[in-house]
């Protein structure tokens, strides 16, 4: 396993990135983004959509539908970030909890079912404690009041996906070199 000093490196951003703009080994056409809170904007000028996320998707042009889903912050940063996503023109689905109390992180790469089956078949998710923020994924320095030293959270998310995916497999790889 690799290390890097001071946290340097977002392994979710890596893997988030990678599980999105990853056409040939993980086939899938929908993508769910479920988080409690989204950067765009609003405290800070930074977008997490901006941030590489939008290249990822628009990238892969076999994801034909978006659904995001959230949030506990920010309404305006929620529907900052929706707004978006919509305009990569794929399908969307948009769904905020009621009493603003999602809190799931959830980052899903879906399939189509067998001909003649209904559903769909997950193929990759990311299900874990960061959110799509700039702590938990951004690559710039946090802001001056923030210590500087360490560029990321501290997070936990675990990292799932169907094995026969993928040519290489990954108790050959380290876990940030799963996605190409």
């Amino acid at each position: 396993m690799q290390h890097t000093k001071n946290n340097e490196k977002s392994f979710f951003r890596d893997n988030l990135l990678g599980m999105i703009s990853n056409i040939t080994e993980l086939d899938g056409n929908r993508l769910i983004l479920a988080s409690g809170y989204f950067s765009e904007h609003e405290k800070y000028p930074y977008s997490i959509f901006e941030d590489d996320l939008d290249d990822a998707i628009r990238d892969n042009g076999n994801i034909e539908e978006i659904n995001v889903i959230g949030s506990k912050g920010s309404e305006k940063s929620f529907n900052q970030f929706c707004n978006k996503i919509e305009s990569l023109g794929r399908s969307f689905i948009k769904i905020r909890h009621p009493q603003s109390n999602w809190h799931a992180k959830i980052a899903m790469k879906l399939k189509p079912q067998t001909k003649g089956m209904r559903g769909t078949i997950p193929v990759c998710a990311i299900i874990g404690s960061s959110n799509l923020t700039r702590p938990a994924y951004g690559t710039i320095t946090r802001p001056e009041n923030v210590n500087t030293e360490v560029k990321f959270n501290y997070e936990c998310d675990v990292l799932i996906f169907v094995n026969d995916n993928f040519a290489i497999k990954p108790a050959d790889e380290p876990p940030d070199r799963i996605f190409r």
